[in-house]
């Protein structure tokens, strides 16, 4: 019997083990800030119940690579280091991982396979160290949202919260010291030149385009270093090509999956949002897909409301967007990138603006509105091919093409006062002064002229861009070659219904009903070749010599025929019965009254030789401190002929210009071994150049096309000399993650070209004149500073301040005054503002914002009238996580403005935006309400030395908006 039973046991004992062991799990550990292997991981299985299961160590595994092509075997450490485990049955499991040096951790899996296959992978786990050192900081936590790793600046992504949804710009948008401004990303006042995805720049150096298509939820870390150029990764060492760059690192699980999203919304006021975006990332492709679809006067289908550029500042919005991006780079000899861009938008806007121009004897005064439409369709092409055959070599060809198509019209009256009308009620007092039945006797006293204009256009567009770049590395040393070409072919058509009536001395009218059909043909080509001369590397010095030259032709032929329709028989010479967009039927009939005295011919040939030289060295002191030299000796010749031709005669100009411009820039890293300048920096730079006048400005005739502004050449224009100097420090505490930054420039000019102008006080007819005037200078200061208000992080703060001097000619004349007086105008500008970002509690994260502007302007003329402006900005952003897994959104802006021209302008205006939205496993309802006092108004207000423009337009009104987003991760087939 006992035999029998060691029989049966040996019989089934493999079997039952084959069972046991039917399945197994493979995995990878990293460091979660490296991403690098971790080996000797000790990994072991446990139940739910903490029971044991298996145990092994991570390692990572050989791979094959090719040196000098031949084959190797190496361990990468960007492979991560893998293990496998066997797996009694599918269930949920949890991973212990221990190494030396890092916290231990543990991770809940759920395990899943089936009997056709039984190897499960449950991806990617990341290990902290017990304790991370840089440099002299030592950071504790798990929700670090920043720190320094040597130069490189790692913001933690998964510590700041989202709505869902957000895209990349509402990421960066939060990150402290980064902000975005015209679709530029900066940190710590630096523009950021490029965007890369995983240290690879996929979307071929558009940023805007990764901002708008990359859900912000893929993004593990955000790094912000000097990247080297391809040059510099050519040579082994620094050839003066770096670039400052912020680069996103997907989490793991995001590689080699297609990521996307659905949007759907509607609301209030048929107000509409739609969009997707599809994307899929591995090591050697890239592939996106991003639409919107909206007329919520939204840039970026996907961005949460509020500050920071995501919303249109002005007018009603219809927004169709469609783009597409592919990357293909199998190794480092070869890439592909290929995209393209539809885009079809449509704006209502309307606007009105207030101008006061500095007088003797009084200033003027103008009041102007401003209906309009503008829709605007373009679609693009790109692609880009990059070979690197050899270590030594480097190509690249660029190819784009774009085609653009829009039409709109204008709808303007302007008016012309010779005092201030001081209406609160700005449309009030357009409507009273273009009355026919005005009786406000004040109006009627100061009213010099009011014109009408209605407009209707359309344009077409297509443009041609290539270049080619080559390096060619010879015994240490580079020759470049490049080439660029352009060319650009516009047509365009514009009727003009003019209705100008003066009021003094006696009152007359002056109708011009117009078409002009304008064409213009540019043409650019552009060679240029350099040598880099490594002509000394060593621990102690390096030094780099680039000598150059380049030749760039360019033509310009623009035609402008002007019409004069109100001279034909007929209903054509009335304002109210003319028909905007008709011409006669009989084209014999428009060539009569073709008007030469408004219709002009330009062609422009300019031909530029640039020779220069370029000496950068880096020197090591005796102190182990570094100082660099970047010195910059060049000289253009620049041979300029313009023809243009006006009524009936042909006026010639040529100009022969020598234009130097040399610069020079010192940078001292006062740190010990510090060579970067990561800890402490002073640059001092200094540079001087000569521009060429525009040769248009030499033609010495009197264009009187626009009655109510004239404008005249000058033939004896000088070239303008123009010389900046500045001082800037940057200093960071590693200790605390501290950025300060502060700079001091100082630009002054010689020979700059101004703009004379002559006043008819009665009339309000603007005669122009440019000419030289020497002296003007302006002077700055800026402060930046952000910094960690606790050692957690959960208060940071940012704070900047800003004060620049003006000093101008102030060249504002009348026809009765004398017109070689000298007057100036100064003005100082003062602007302050901070965001404080803050994380109390799980539940609750706020940003809130101050900002201030003023200006004083003050002049030497007579009579001059000091001016003191200030505007106010301050506003509150809160996410708050409610009961039920509800998440509400709330954006209050405030805007308080004092001491307008405009008295309308001079109040306090808020805008409010709220948000609640509830998630469910991949879906997302959101509701919207947006300006919900409807009080939001856009403004902006500039002032030079010949008087200040205010300008106001209506945005979007208020509206309420429900939504649907779907977001998915579909793992692609992996073998």
């Amino acid at each position: 019997m006992k035999r029998i039973s060691f029989v049966l046991l040996l019989v089934f004992t493999p079997i039952l083990c084959l069972y046991a062991q039917n399945g197994e799990i493979t995995g990878r550990i990293r460091d979660l800030i490296t991403e690098n292997s971790i080996d000797s991981t000790a990994v072991t299985l446990l139940r739910t119940d903490s029971s044991r299961v298996g145990a092994t160590y991570a390692i990572t595994e050989l791979s094959h690579t090719e040196i000098d092509g031949k084959p190797v075997r190496d361990r990468n450490p960007k492979d991560g280091a893998t293990f496998i485990l066997k797996v009694p049955k599918p269930g949920r499991y949890i991973l212990r991982c221990m190494a030396v040096g890092y916290k231990t951790m543990y991770f809940p899996i759920h395990v899943k396979y089936t009997s056709a296959r039984t190897k499960y992978d449950v991806g990617d786990f990341y290990l902290q160290e017990s304790f991370v050192q840089l440099g002299e900081a030592v950071v504790k936590g798990t929700k670090i949202r920043m720190f320094y790793k040597g130069d490189t600046l790692v913001y933690n992504a998964s510590a700041f919260q989202l709505p869902d949804g957000s895209m990349l710009n509402d990421l960066v948008a939060q990150l402290p010291g980064a902000e975005i401004r015209d679709g530029n990303i900066y940190v710590n006042g630096r523009l950021v030149e490029n965007l890369l995805l995983g240290g690879k720049d996929f979307f071929n150096g558009n940023p805007r385009a990764a901002l708008a298509s990359l859900p912000a939820y893929v993004a593990k870390n955000v790094k912000v270093y000097t990247k080297k150029g391809e040059k510099s990764s050519m040579m082994g060492s620094s050839m003066g090509d770096e670039q400052f760059v912020m680069d996103v690192h997907l989490k793991r699980k995001y590689i080699g999956t297609y990521i996307g999203q659905l949007v759907a919304g509607y609301g209030t006021k048929e107000r509409y949002q739609a969009g997707f975006n599809l994307m899929r990332f591995n090591d050697y492709q890239s592939f996106s897909l991003a639409g919107d679809f909206n007329n919520r006067s939204q840039q970026y289908q996907y961005a949460r409301e509020g500050e920071r550029g995501k919303a249109e500042k002005s007018g009603k919005h219809r927004r169709n967007y469609l783009t597409f991006n592919y990357q293909y780079e199998p190794n480092g000899k070869i890439r592909f990138t290929m995209g393209a861009d539809y885009h079809d938008n449509a704006v209502h806007n309307d606007e009105g603006a207030s101008r006061e121009n500095f007088l003797s004897g009084g200033n003027t005064f103008i009041r102007t509105s401003n209906v309009s439409y503008l829709d605007n369709m373009s679609v693009a092409g790109r692609t880009r091919l990059t070979l690197r055959p050899r270590k030594n070599q480097f190509y690249e060809i660029k190819y784009s093409i774009n085609y653009l198509k829009n039409h709109g019209y204008n709808h303007i009256r302007t008016a012309n006062y010779n005092a201030n009308p001081s209406e609160k009620d700005f449309y009030a007092l357009m409507d009273s002064t273009f009355s026919r039945l005005n009786t406000n006797v004040f109006l009627q006293s100061i009213l010099l002229s009011r014109l009408q204009n209605r407009v209707h256009f359309d344009s077409k567009q297509l443009n041609h861009q290539a270049s080619f770049l080559m390096h060619n590395a010879f015994g240490g040393n580079l020759l470049n070659v490049e080439g660029e070409f352009a060319a650009t072919n516009q047509d365009g058509h514009r009727y003009d219904l003019y209705n100008l009536r003066y009021s003094r001395p006696t009152p007359q009218t002056d109708f011009r009903n117009r078409y002009v059909a304008s064409q213009t043909d540019s043409y650019h080509y552009l060679g240029k070749i350099s040598y880099d001369w490594k002509y000394r590397q060593t621990e102690k010095a390096d030094g780099l010599l680039t000598p150059y030259y380049s030749f760039a032709y360019d033509k310009n032929c623009n035609n402008n025929p002007l019409y004069r329709l109100d001279l034909l028989a007929g209903t054509w010479g009335n304002f109210d019965t003319s028909v905007l967009g008709v011409l006669p039927s009989n084209t014999t009939d428009l060539e009569q009254v073709l008007s030469s005295a408004d219709s002009y011919w330009g062609n422009l040939r300019q031909k530029k030789h640039l020779l220069g030289a370029n000496w950068q060295h880096e020197l090591k002191l005796a102190n182990r401190r570094w100082l660099k030299f970047n010195v910059t000796a060049e000289t253009g010749y620049l041979d300029s002929q313009y023809n243009y031709w006006r009524y009936g005669n042909k006026y010639p100009a040529t100009r022969h210009s020598w234009l130097p411009s040399p610069s020079v820039r010192l940078t001292y890293n006062p740190i010990a071994e510090d060579r970067g300048g990561r800890g402490t920096s002073w640059v001092l730079s200094a540079s001087s150049r000569k521009e060429q006048v525009n040769l248009h400005h030499l033609i010495d005739i009197t264009d009187a096309a626009d009655p109510l502004n004239v404008s005249k050449g000058n033939s004896q224009l000088h070239d303008t000399w123009i010389n900046n100097v500045s001082l800037q420090h940057m200093r960071r505490f590693y200790k605390t993650s501290t950025n300060l930054y502060s700079k001091v420039s100082f630009n002054f000019l010689k020979n700059a070209v101004e703009i004379s102008t002559i006043y008819d006080r009665i009339k309000g007819v603007r005669t122009t004149q440019p000419v030289n005037v020497d002296g003007n200078w302006n002077a700055g200061f800026n402060f930046m500073v952000n910094t960690p208000l606790d050692k957690d992080q959960r208060w940071i703060i940012f704070y900047m301040a800003s004060i620049n001097a003006y000093h101008s000619a102030d060249l504002s004349y009348t026809t009765t005054g004398r017109h070689n007086e000298k007057y100036n105008v100064d003005r100082l500008d003062w602007s302050t503002g901070v965001i404080l970002q803050s994380h109390p509690t799980a539940w609750l994260n706020l940003s809130s914002s101050f900002s201030a502007f003023m200006n004083n302007i003050r002049g030497s003329r007579p009579q001059f009238e000091k001016i003191y402006t200030t505007t106010l900005l301050y506003g509150l952003q809160a996410i708050v996580n409610l009961p039920a897994k509800f998440i509400l959104y709330a954006n209050c802006d405030f805007s308080s403005r004092f001491g307008y021209n405009d008295a309308s302008l001079n109040e306090t205006r808020a805008n409010i935006e709220t948000s609640l939205e509830r998630s469910i496993k991949n879906f997302t309802l959101k509701f919207q309400a947006c300006d919900l006092l409807a009080r939001n108004l856009y403004t902006t207000n500039s002032i030079d030395a010949q008087g200040r423009t205010e300008s106001f337009a209506t945005t979007i009104p208020r509206y309420f908006l429900f939504s649907l987003t779907w977001r998915f991760n579909k793992v692609a087939n992996r073998k």
